[in-house]
């Protein structure tokens, strides 16, 4: 075995701060035994290790901000990110491209379904049925992704993630009917879910407890560019006011709208626009916004290939490998032999308890099995009973080598780490064969369970429940119904939209770790609330009758509409001012949105679950999440179609200010608590927030 000098120089980082490929990918995180690391020399007391700048500090990006003053939020995140691990800062920033392919659907198919809808003469319904299938497949994945990932582990999963999403986002650029279409759309849906689930999970489990705010909001803020950089796309691809039926005629209507005599005159100009445009329509345009879906997807798996991100310890704890948890801790820790076994320890102590709640709990066979693996965890508390440390150590061997100088409940878990652990059983295996199933626990939860799956599974609802996903799919239509007609002001006001959400995105990067989860959720719902209500207020006040609107099925080829939108932009001259209301209250909609209900709604289920079922748990916040997006997005033209542009902003303005109290009463702190300790969080006697 090389020595620890000799692993350090294989893992010096190179220009980019990461390790080289080779050391990282092949050796180190292969998980084989070919020239494993010697740990010997982690000779470490029981003691804790102190806080290390290191990491980053917490407190450092409110510094930034406040010494750069205009623009001092970006520098902020830059110097929050400079000073985070680079080991562990890269794999997660790769885990987060998962969140991308989310935040790119959305923007890209604001714009390719109004092309779709043309080519295939989609209904409302179908066009509705085209976006809500990607989130039901999302949520069917996400709910599969939970028990694959605690099987297979994380790395793996987020390779099918990029697998299935690649090839979802290929053949539906290939599609040659809607219903080919539609189904390699749920391919798409079911790949991305599965990243939804997995990528969040990973990253959490990779952070350190005083950056792991930080480190998690990177998805958010991946999903924000993937937004922009899908609206951009739409936008750029789409047919321009020239060649577009339905923006000419309403470019038509509403240059005549300045003479009100000429509304006959406007009508026909405006028929013949789209007469003219029809013929120079291209309706292969959104083939190209899908297909360049396929460099973030592919992206992401050649990342963790060729980057060599490793598997996330607390899973090789969690199934019995904790050997190569150890190289895995080694490595990501720089090589500091103390903090890696502090932190080896509390990630094995909680495994071991939390199968031995299991256990407890559970009913059926395996209960002898647990209980000798559990008499295996007493350490020196076993010295008392028949079998001693020592007792243990002579029937299978004196440890050698790094064993030696782990604490003694490791020495002996350790010399189990092979054969049966090794094919995935450990202390995931082990409360399995105790009948104390995961989803057991999750369905029949006990109170502790209970209140996790309030807030992780209560934030997952509000999250989509209060609309913002939704409106960002049906902006363009959104701003149609406000009067912007031409192609340029529908993409100005797109963009600004996203790109506030992308600037908001920063703040939880600096802010989370110092202010902590619970201020910036509350903010953040009640300021949804209040930009919610202003909304409707303005699509409310605007509403055109239903004669021009997002709900027209086939606008093109209806002179109807021209007339609609000429008589209301006649019968209300402060149009643009409304337009110009709107989009201001899109954009604080997504900021308030931004900085707290996304970036902590998808953090605190991987954050708040144990070990065992944290996966499952996930799986079931996202799912949620999914299923509830899926039921807007499928019927949130009907709705307005059926009320009014603004009724459905008032009920979701409504969810928003129920969910302030009800995060405020199941919302606890995790800001700086260890992984292992947030479960105490909700314990009876921790008592509420």
């Amino acid at each position: 075995m090389a020595d620890l000098t000799a692993l350090d120089e294989a893992l010096s980082p190179t220009d980019d701060g990461f390790p080289a490929h080779a050391a990282l990918g092949d050796s180190v995180f292969s998980g084989s035994d070919a020239e494993a690391p010697d740990l010997g020399s982690l000779n470490v007391s029981r003691g804790r290790p102190a806080e290390r700048s290191s990491r980053g500090g917490a407190g450092g990006g409110a510094g930034a901000a406040k010494r750069f003053g205009r623009g001092g939020m970006i520098m902020a995140v830059v110097f929050r990110l400079l000073a985070l691990n680079k080991r562990i800062l890269i794999p997660v920033a790769l885990a987060s491209l998962a969140s991308m392919l989310m935040g790119y659907d959305i923007g890209v198919t604001s714009g390719a379904v109004l092309i779709v809808q043309r080519t295939y003469h989609l209904s409302i319904a179908d066009k509705e049925l085209f976006i809500g299938s990607f989130s039901f497949a999302a949520a069917l994945s996400a709910l599969l992704s939970g028990p694959l990932a605690d099987s297979f582990g994380r790395r793996p999963l987020l390779l099918l993630s990029s697998l299935l999403s690649s090839l979802g986002f290929l053949t539906m650029a290939l599609s040659h009917t809607f219903p080919t279409l539609l189904l390699t759309r749920l391919l798409t849906g079911f790949g991305v879910g599965i990243g939804l689930t997995v990528g969040p999970l990973y990253a959490v489990e990779l952070s350190p407890a005083d950056s792991r705010g930080a480190l998690s909001a990177l998805s958010d803020l991946s999903s924000s560019l993937g937004l922009l950089l899908g609206y951009l796309i739409a936008f750029l691809l789409s047919p321009s006011t020239a060649n577009d039926p339905t923006l000419a005629v309403a470019a038509a209507a509403a240059a005549a709208a300045t003479d009100p005599t000429a509304t006959t005159a406007a009508t026909a100009a405006a028929a013949a626009a789209a007469a003219a445009a029809e013929s120079a329509f291209s309706p292969h345009n959104w083939r190209f916004m899908l297909l360049l879906g396929v460099v973030p997807a592919a992206g992401l798996g050649l990342g963790v290939v060729f980057l060599g991100v490793p598997e996330s310890p607390r899973w090789l704890v969690l199934v019995g490998r904790v050997r190569e948890a150890a190289e895995v801790l080694l490595v990501l820790e720089d090589g500091r032999e103390v903090e890696t076994a502090a932190l080896l320890e509390d990630m094995t102590a909680a495994a071991a308890a939390a199968a031995a709640a299991a256990a407890a709990a559970g009913v059926g066979g395996g209960g002898g099995r647990m209980q000798k693996q559990q008499r295996c965890w007493e350490g020196e508390g076993m010295g008392r009973e028949d079998h001693s440390q020592s007792q243990l150590w002579q029937e299978e061997g004196e440890p050698e080598g790094w064993q030696a100088y782990m604490p003694s409940h490791l020495q002996h878990q350790q010399e189990h780490s092979s054969g049966r652990d090794q094919q995935g059983e450990g202390y995931l295996g082990a409360g399995r064969a105790a009948g104390g199933g995961v989803w057991r626990e999750l369905l029949l939860p006990s109170e502790t369970v209970k209140q996790m799956l309030m807030l992780a599974v209560g934030a997952a609802f509000y999250q989509q429940a209060t609309g913002v996903p939704t409106m960002l799919y049906y902006t363009p239509e959104l701003f149609a119904t406000m009067g912007l007609t031409s192609s340029a002001a529908i993409l100005s006001a797109c963009l600004a939209v996203a790109l506030a959400r992308t600037l908001a995105s920063l703040v939880p990067i600096t802010m989370l770790d110092e202010i902590g989860r619970r201020t910036l959720l509350l903010i953040s719902t009640a300021g949804m609330a209040i930009a919610l209500l202003a909304q409707g207020i303005v699509l409310h006040t605007m509403n055109l009758g239903g004669e021009f609107d997002i709900s027209t099925e086939n606008p093109s080829t209806t002179t109807t509409v021209a007339a609609g939108a000429l008589t209301s932009l006649v019968d209300r001259p402060f149009q643009s001012n409304a337009a110009a209301l709107s989009v201001i209250a899109a954009a604080n909609l997504a900021v308030f949105f931004s900085i707290g209900l996304s970036p902590i709604s998808t953090l605190l289920a991987p954050e708040i679950f144990p070990l065992r079922l944290r996966a499952q748990g996930t799986g079931l916040s996202v799912a949620v999440s999914r299923l509830i997006a899926a039921a807007l997005s499928s019927s949130f033209l009907s709705l307005v179609d059926a009320t009014s542009p603004g009724f459905p902003f008032f009920v979701f303005a409504v969810l928003s200010a129920v969910a302030v109290p009800f995060l405020h009463f199941c919302m606890r702190e995790t800001r700086g608590v260890k992984l292992e300790a947030t479960g105490a969080l909700f314990e009876p006697s921790a008592g509420g927030g």
